[in-house]
């Protein structure tokens, strides 16, 4: 019993947490599932993108006949949707993108001043299935630290 009772007492869930975020495989789904907002033409809020700057120009229609004016998704050359990255440094947990983007006559634009910041990060629905198996994960690694030998 008292074996059992120190397991419990050296639990440090921090740590814990640190190393189930550190897992590549839950970082690549949270990418993934902040790629495919972009793709559905929303940001992190569930705002439209072409609510907040605009729909696509007649210029990037031009060259893009498959775009759609007012689905705006920021993926013309896919650099943007590849940069987005979590990073674990330390106890905090951030999503990160690369915002400029080099036009070919060497403009560059800073999508995060024209978008805004919110174009990074999951919404409200994928942030609470998030939690919940980041819960789930939890409950599994302590079981398995206090489990009884």
């Amino acid at each position: 019993m008292i074996d059992y009772l120190n397991k419990w007492l050296q639990i440090d869930p921090v740590a814990i947490l640190r190393q189930i975020l550190s897992n590549r495989a839950i970082q690549e789904q949270i990418e993934e599932w902040n790629r495919q907002q972009l793709l559905d033409g929303k940001n992190s809020l569930d705002v439209k993108l072409s609510d907040i700057g605009g729909g696509y120009s007649d210029f990037t229609l031009s060259l893009h006949p498959e775009k759609v004016r007012d689905k705006v998704t920021l993926f013309d050359s896919g650099e943007f949707h590849q940069s987005i990255t979590v990073k674990l440094d330390g106890d905090l947990f951030s999503i990160d993108a690369n915002p400029i983007k080099t036009d070919d006559s060497g403009r560059t634009t800073n999508l995060f001043e024209e978008w805004g910041e919110d174009i990074i990060g999951i919404n409200e629905e994928k942030f609470n299935i998030f939690i919940e198996e980041l819960g789930e994960l939890l409950i599994i690694e302590i079981c398995k630290k206090v489990q009884v030998d």
